[in-house]
């Protein structure tokens, strides 16, 4: 079965944060998907797992059941999991309360910032698949199909 696995996936609560997060990837031309329910997250994923996903939005409001299942598929896939924090009212927590992030991402972003954890989200899943036959660049127009 070929999955595909070439996107960044942001969940979004219908937050102003995602406007933080859109033009950047866009100007690293790295192909994105918004989803602002968690319907609309699970049609996308079975089409295959993105390398970086990133909730915008309190994650404190996103539903346990949902961020479990994304952590499962996440581990199975080798895809980060970042939570989106504004700098100014930091909602991190102590790592026993963690459901599941692999980190938090601080606004404000920057390109540069945003680009480092998009190229190495996209490594860790390459290189966990044990597909890392070729070097290429995440911003490439074309991607392989992964196995």
């Amino acid at each position: 079965m070929h999955v595909t696995t070439d996107y960044v996936l942001v969940l979004d609560q219908h937050s102003e944060d995602v406007q933080a997060v859109e033009p950047l990837l866009r100007a690293l031309h790295c192909p994105a998907i918004i989803a602002n329910s968690p319907d609309q997250v699970a049609d996308r994923v079975s089409n295959g797992f993105p390398y970086l996903l990133i909730l915008v939005g309190n994650h404190h409001d996103w539903p346990t059941t949902l961020l479990n299942e994304l952590r499962n598929i996440a581990d199975t896939f080798g895809s980060t999991i970042l939570s989106l924090a504004d700098n100014h009212a930091p909602s991190w927590m102590h790592q026993e309360e963690n459901p599941g992030f692999d980190g938090f991402l601080v606004q404000p972003l920057t390109s540069e910032v945003l680009g480092s954890l998009v190229q190495s989200a996209w490594v860790k899943q390459l290189c966990s698949l044990n597909s890392c036959p070729l070097p290429r660049s995440p911003q490439s127009t074309s991607y392989p199909l992964l196995q």
